[in-house]
């Protein structure tokens, strides 16, 4: 019965030890997109731009969100589609809001100061023209907490020379991101 009763607390040691992934989310327009990978209290932002975009949907053959989700695994319910005028004006809030807190970027001015930017008129203006994605984000993302780094699709996928190669390289690419302590 011990040894039944230790193997069962090792396995539940073990489990609860392991790291988690918290998920996969993306905000789309037809211009430009932005992808989050959680794995721990840890958070990998991938800002893609209107060159990354049109690079992964002709190798793919698929629209800029089905190639996005496609690329990085991400459920479809977890990809917000927007119109560019109102991912352009959420990403230019978001530079006001990193000019004024003196942060390095956009989103990571949104990501630490998500606790202050509770309930506020800001934070409404930011989920309006997101479609709420802001809000689902920065709940399942825990944001403000654990680490955060961005990146730019166009500087971490080279040229591929078919969709394939592309999907292989992100694959590898986004396996070794997560193994990094951020």
């Amino acid at each position: 019965m011990r040894r039944i009763l230790a193997v069962i607390l090792s396995v539940m040691l073990f489990v609860s030890c392991s790291p988690e992934e918290s998920g996969r989310m993306a905000l789309c327009s037809d211009g430009a997109a932005v992808v989050y990978l959680g794995h721990d209290r840890s958070t990998i932002m991938i800002r893609i731009g209107l060159s990354g975009l049109r690079q992964i949907e002709e190798l793919s053959g698929l629209d800029g969100k089905d190639a996005v989700s496609a690329l990085f695994s991400i459920p479809e319910e977890n990809i917000t589609a927007v119109s560019w005028d109102d991912y352009f004006q959420r990403r230019n809030l978001l530079m006001m809001l990193a000019k004024e807190t003196h942060s390095s970027s956009p989103e990571a001015a949104l990501w630490k100061n998500a606790k202050d930017l509770e309930n506020t008129a800001f934070l409404d203006t930011i989920n309006k023209l997101s479609s709420s994605f802001d809000e689902s984000l920065l709940s399942a993302f825990h944001a403000g907490e654990g680490g955060y780094m961005e990146y730019r699709l166009e500087s971490i996928l080279p040229s591929a020379s078919s969709w394939e190669d592309a999907l292989d390289f992100i694959g590898r690419w986004v396996d070794a991101a997560m193994e990094i302590e951020i």
